[in-house]
């Protein structure tokens, strides 16, 4: 492993994500800053601030800095996107399902569903779960998308699983310095490390974004309407199983893990202060 070229394509990432959170971090500052308006439009800015901000500032960022489309960061527009997010909240919900069950199981209730109460769908329920959803989409794209893409571009097959896999413990460690939450998910450190991981090595099989981000949303959207879903060792355990299986199948075949084929490959060329820009997908 080349540490120079490891390091440096970390720090490319280090430095994206601290530029999307920078921006996030001021936009909601400023919106906080507007406690006199009604209640109903301080969370609908709130909402815009979690789910839009950081997916216009990384479409933004990679486009500037690294002059990459979202085809690039595994965002193909088509309708196969429309099948891959249904199918991923189909699969997401079905996994904290069976999580809870799983749950069940280890603690000697039985195989007992979860009790489901019927939602109250109020406005403040509908927003959060549009919440969820967005904020579920923005996630993906930022850290599997653009994060695993960057690292697909500059490292080897083998390197790019390491800190795939790695990243989210890193990401986890960032939070713990600065005190930082995001959306309470319901979810135990554990369970959201062990899908955080699955996900990652998900995205490294297929170069999907909408599927992983469907996975997730389906996930949380279940939690938040059935309560107790993500409680127990189920969580740990499924979201676990699932990614040492994408583990073991992506080390066993990471020597000839093929890369994405964009149009145009090789065939564009700008520059950018004098000098060419080369890409993971020919100069650029």
């Amino acid at each position: 492993m080349q540490l120079n070229r490891f390091w440096s394509s970390v720090w490319s990432v280090a430095s994206f994500l601290l530029a999307v959170g920078l921006l996030q971090y001021i936009v909601g500052g400023l919106v906080g800053l507007l406690g006199v308006l009604p209640h109903a439009a301080l969370l609908l800015l709130q909402l815009l601030v979690v789910a839009v901000v950081p997916v216009v500032g990384a479409l933004t960022y990679v486009d500037w800095r690294w002059n990459w489309k979202p085809e690039h960061i595994g965002m193909p527009r088509s309708a196969a996107a429309v099948w891959h997010t249904l199918l991923g909240v189909v699969i997401g919900a079905a996994a904290s399902l069976f999580a809870a069950v799983v749950s069940g199981l280890l603690s000697g209730r039985g195989l007992v569903l979860p009790v489901v109460a019927p939602p109250v769908l109020t406005g403040i329920s509908v927003i959060l779960i549009v919440l969820i959803v967005f904020t579920a989409f923005a996630t993906e794209m930022i850290f599997r998308g653009a994060v695993i893409s960057r690292y697909q571009a500059d490292l080897s097959p083998r390197e790019v699983l390491l800190a795939a896999t790695l990243t989210p413990f890193g990401w986890l460690i960032i939070q713990g310095v600065f005190r930082y939450s995001a959306l309470p998910t319901g979810m135990g450190t554990v369970t959201e490390i062990a899908m955080t991981v699955c996900l990652a090595l998900l995205f490294l099989r297929t170069d999907s974004v909408w599927l992983s981000a469907g996975l997730r949303a389906g996930a949380l959207v279940l939690i938040a309407l059935m309560p107790g879903v993500a409680t127990g060792a189920g969580g740990p355990v499924v979201w676990g199983v699932a990614a040492a299986i994408l583990l073991a199948l992506a080390w066993s075949r990471q020597e000839r893990m093929p890369r994405r084929v964009q149009p145009n490959r090789g065939s564009q060329r700008s520059s950018r202060g004098g000098r060419t820009i080369r890409g993971p997908w020919g100069p650029h």
